[in-house]
């Protein structure tokens, strides 16, 4: 399955602004806390309705998957939280699956507060 991304996330598609999974973090991250991440699929409310659905979301910090949640349409939300710490600098990564547009991904580079 191919993997779909923003062509330009400066500009994105009505398509995108409905797909894309968004990585909501704290914007300061200290080493070693733990924190709250929520992926919302959708700039916009992804429809959660028998005929267009998240199937699921999956959570990777640094190319590892650390979890991977389960939706229905009766999810009633298009979204899933995961709580992580981290101890350096790194990515995260979002994917999800669409029942009828497929598979969309997209990632966040975290810097670790110095303060």
């Amino acid at each position: 399955m191919r993997v779909q991304q923003a062509k330009n996330p400066q500009n994105l598609t009505g398509f995108e602004q409905e797909h894309l999974p968004w990585i909501l973090t704290p914007d300061f991250i200290k080493k070693g806390e733990e924190f709250k991440v929520v992926v919302k699929v959708g700039e916009v409310d992804h429809p959660m309705c028998p005929s267009h659905y998240v199937k699921w979301i999956s959570f990777y910090v640094n190319g590892k998957l650390i979890e991977k949640t389960k939706l229905t349409p009766s999810s009633g939300l298009s979204e899933a939280e995961f709580k992580i710490s981290l101890d350096k600098d790194s990515k995260l990564k979002a994917q999800e699956e669409c029942n009828l547009h497929g598979l969309w991904e997209s990632s966040k580079e975290i810097i670790l507060y110095r303060g």
